[in-house]
């Protein structure tokens, strides 16, 4: 039985590993001629008179590049999310395998940590589209200091303008206050769990001692832990994924 299960884990982690790898070449090579299709088929179809004579051919470059950047970033992002929820997929699988009893307590607190996370998600959502709202004048002012530096050094306004500075980047760390807020109240939460399920492997494995040996309490204990780790890493992988899109729009 043991060698069944040793087998099980070894074909199963080979299997994911391929499966991850293969799926991600796959949406990267989709993504990127999806996207530069898209790109050259809004520039050439786009208005003269509305766009190429408005926009600046530097913001235009400026942009176009910032997307190339951004899908390399992506492709990284759901490699790491994809690697994560593998993982926490075979530490449950792990855990059941040594003890079949803990099974039912994984599925519920895997429940409560689902709608923990719904929660939670949503919030971050909003929370990235304000973080994105208030960053965005940061680098309004700086370039309107830069640009009319002679003017503001000629009538004396450089406090006025630091003051101005100050005041977008109060609020743009207000925002991302509250952004660390969550993933800090998601933590304790999932910390909350992870005493639950670590309580209830300690109780059991004291009155089943007959049933294991300390290196299955300890591989227990450790996958245990692992698979709450990899519940909170999921998440904020999640959540950049996230933000990312959003920087996207």
């Amino acid at each position: 039985m043991k060698i069944i299960g040793k087998f099980f884990i070894l074909f199963y982690g080979i299997v994911a590993v391929y499966y991850r790898q293969l799926y991600m070449i796959i949406g990267y090579v989709k993504y990127n001629v999806k996207m530069h299709d898209t790109l050259i088929q809004k520039l050439i179809n786009a208005p003269v008179n509305l766009f190429h004579d408005i926009i600046p051919r530097g913001n235009i470059l400026n942009r176009l590049s910032k997307e190339l950047d951004n899908s390399n970033v992506l492709s990284l992002a759901v490699s790491g999310t994809l690697r994560v929820i593998f993982q926490l997929i075979g530490s449950i699988i792990v855990c059941t395998l040594f003890n079949v009893y803990i099974f039912p307590l994984i599925v519920f607190l895997i429940i409560i940590e689902l709608a923990l996370t719904k929660s939670c998600f949503h919030a971050t959502q909003d929370i990235h589209k304000l973080v994105s709202n208030y960053r965005a004048p940061i680098l309004g002012v700086f370039d309107e200091t830069l640009s009319g530096l002679p003017i503001i050094r000629a009538f004396h306004y450089e406090n006025n303008f630091t003051d101005k500075f100050y005041r977008k980047m109060n609020d743009y760390l207000k925002v991302s206050i509250y952004q660390k807020g969550i993933l800090g109240w998601y933590g304790v939460h999932l910390d909350i769990i992870s005493f639950i399920l670590l309580s209830f492997i300690l109780i059991f494995s004291y009155f089943a001692k007959e049933k294991y040996n300390p290196q299955s309490i300890g591989l227990l204990l450790t996958y245990s832990i692992k698979m709450i780790f990899f519940m909170y890493d999921s998440f904020k992988r999640f959540s950049f994924l996230t933000e990312l899109l959003i920087s996207l729009e």
